[in-house]
């Protein structure tokens, strides 16, 4: 079988995967706050603004942590493997792994095969891709060279 051809795109962090990732941990507090007062049997006002604290400080947090973490770079695939090419570090060899793929956008996480370092998660979306998501989506999906 024969690897995909080598294509690459451009990775900004973009406002709405941000604030969909944020929401969600809004709502992820939110549900777990609510879940813990109800057991606690805590009064009506007490459980709703315990509710609103969880969800607007978690919100909070990860908007910041995903404001200082997120870099701009290439995803590049020379047709063996995946490169991260971050615009303020040094080019890294990836794994790549589709962890949501919704279509038109695709939330992918990475980890840097040497020297070993964190996985890092990146939302691509067709409109950022433009003429090169036909062709990003075929290496993403097609199998490895010697695997």
């Amino acid at each position: 079988m024969h690897a995909a051809p080598p294509v690459r795109i451009r990775v900004v962090p973009d406002l709405s995967s941000r604030g969909f990732v944020a929401l969600s941990a809004c709502f992820a507090a939110a549900n777990l706050t609510a879940w813990a007062a109800s057991w606690m049997q805590a009064s009506t006002v007490n459980c709703a603004l315990a509710v609103l604290l969880a969800a607007g400080c978690s919100g909070w947090l990860v908007a910041f942590v995903m404001r200082r973490s997120t870099t701009a770079g290439d995803l590049a695939w020379d047709g063996a493997c995946w490169q991260w090419l971050p615009d303020a570090a040094d080019p890294r060899s990836v794994e790549l792994f589709v962890m949501i793929d919704l279509g038109p956008w695709v939330l992918v996480r990475f980890t840097p095969i040497e020297p070993v370092a964190a996985s890092a998660w990146l939302a691509i979306s067709r409109q950022d891709a433009a003429a090169h998501w036909p062709g990003w989506r075929t290496a993403l999906y097609s199998p490895r060279p010697g695997s």
